[in-house]
């Protein structure tokens, strides 16, 4: 009785012996694929910061400036360009009494030029 428990006590330690060694083996494959998503996520993170400074290049103010002197006729906003409200109403509307309904009072071109600046760069003047 002694030999036939000892055999499957041995038995026994090799199969969890062979199992410890599987669960190891699978321990490292998984902690050498970790290292290869965390080599993949830096280099995609490398990828996108070269991404983001070739658009930062590409939409750069002198760079768009130089493009837009070269390609088109286009200049800065002068303040006779600017339209009121009633002109815009004109536009619109074939009521002429709606034209007549707006504020008498002239423009304030200067908001309407800080509005403009704002909504291009973002920044209050």
């Amino acid at each position: 009785m002694m030999k036939i428990s000892t055999i499957i006590f041995c038995v026994f330690l090799a199969l969890a012996a062979a199992g410890r060694y599987k669960a190891e083996a699978g321990v490292r494959a998984d902690k050498a694929d970790i290292r290869a998503m965390e080599r993949e996520i830096r280099d995609e993170k490398a990828a996108i910061e070269e991404l983001r400074l070739q658009v930062e290049v590409l939409e750069s103010q002198p760079r768009l400036t130089d493009l837009a002197r070269r390609y088109t006729d286009l200049e800065p906003i002068r303040p006779e360009q600017l339209k009121t409200a009633r002109d815009f109403a004109g536009l619109i509307s074939d009521d002429p009494s709606a034209v007549q309904s707006l504020d008498p009072k002239p423009a304030n071109t200067e908001l309407i030029t800080n509005a403009i600046a704002f909504a291009d760069f973002g920044v209050a003047p």
